[in-house]
């Protein structure tokens, strides 16, 4: 996402909020046409991405301090035209007619209690007479929140959300869409959903990418596996299963030891099944996390890891599978 730079701290800032290769390579894959029209293109990660699956493209970024960083960034690219100014002036409009594909993240402010639809500029309204459209929006809203006729991508980094883009027009394919990257495997609601169950701890646990959550298809994707139950829902959401279940979307950990949620009992347990860390996975405040980590880690000599679930009832000594 880009954002206006006044400052040396916003220039650095705006270096942290650009757009991930590996997301930027997979959009423009998406995206892939002969003209391509980027609107608020920043410093330019995005737009290289464009370049290298479109005959041309267009950046149109108005703010000069940006402006300049995105010529720098882009001069190695001879098929990328940067344009200065206001997408929606007359003048700016005539040059960008017949792309091929619109694309644009907005900006918004860098913090908010709730993230919304109103604080984005330009807004999705402003933006759908350029057709057909690509927005990133802000990946924090759920699918009831975006009132608009679009493909609703949530997309995640090793089981992490981390971008969510609108598609319209010819370029939507399905109503609601999660992407799970570098693998790039794809569920979407049009998949039958399960009545998924509640249980006990059986001998794997699975932490679901938080994509899946924020759009829904939590059903969707334990029909696709099957055999799977949910332990807990919190921060993140666990299932559990008595088989190992190998996909993009889970990361599954194989459970060694079930034993009650006392820090004592834990740091014996783990002495005994010869761990050398232990991370920890809790209801805890961040400043009580490593004092926790601290004592259960206390006299350990093993080299390998264990993550720690623990709750109310018990805590698991599990072991993550890659």
């Amino acid at each position: 996402m880009k954002k206006r730079i006044l400052s040396a701290a916003g220039r650095k800032e705006e270096l942290r909020l650009a757009t991930p290769k590996m997301i930027g390579d997979y959009r423009a894959q998406r995206l892939a046409c002969k003209k391509l029209v980027e609107i608020g293109a920043g410093i330019g990660s995005q737009t290289l991405a464009f370049s290298r699956t479109c005959s041309e493209v267009i950046a149109v970024e108005k703010n000069p301090q940006s402006v300049s960083t995105l010529v720098n960034n882009t001069k190695d690219a001879q098929n990328i035209i940067v344009i200065e100014g206001d997408i929606f002036s007359d003048d700016i409009l005539s040059k960008i007619k017949g792309a091929d594909v619109y694309f644009c993240d907005p900006s918004r402010p860098l913090e908010e209690k709730e993230r919304t639809i109103a604080n984005v500029s330009p807004k999705p309204e402003e933006l759908v007479k350029f057709n057909p459209l690509a927005i990133e929006m802000p990946p924090q809203l759920p699918p009831e929140k975006i009132p608009y006729d679009a493909e609703k991508e949530y997309i995640s980094v090793e089981c992490r959300l981390n971008r969510l883009t609108l598609y319209f027009g010819r370029l939507k394919k399905h109503n609601i869409s999660v992407v799970s990257l570098p693998s790039g495997e794809k569920i979407t609601d049009e998949e039958k959903p399960a009545k998924i169950q509640t249980g006990e701890s059986a001998k794997f646990i699975h932490e679901v990418d938080t994509a899946i959550i924020k759009a829904g298809l939590l059903p969707q994707l334990v029909h696709k596996l099957g055999k799977l139950h949910i332990y807990s829902q919190g921060k993140y959401t666990i299932l559990s299963s008595d088989i190992a279940v190998k996909n993009s979307f889970l990361r599954t950990y194989e459970i060694i030891s079930k034993v009650n949620p006392d820090s004592i009992e834990l740091n014996a347990e783990l002495r005994k099944k010869g761990f050398g860390k232990a991370v920890v996975h809790a209801r805890i405040l961040p400043s009580e996390y490593w004092q926790l980590r601290k004592t259960l880690e206390r006299g350990l000599s093993g080299s390998e890891t264990a993550h720690v679930f623990i709750n109310e009832s018990e805590a698991l000594i599990t072991k993550l599978l890659q």
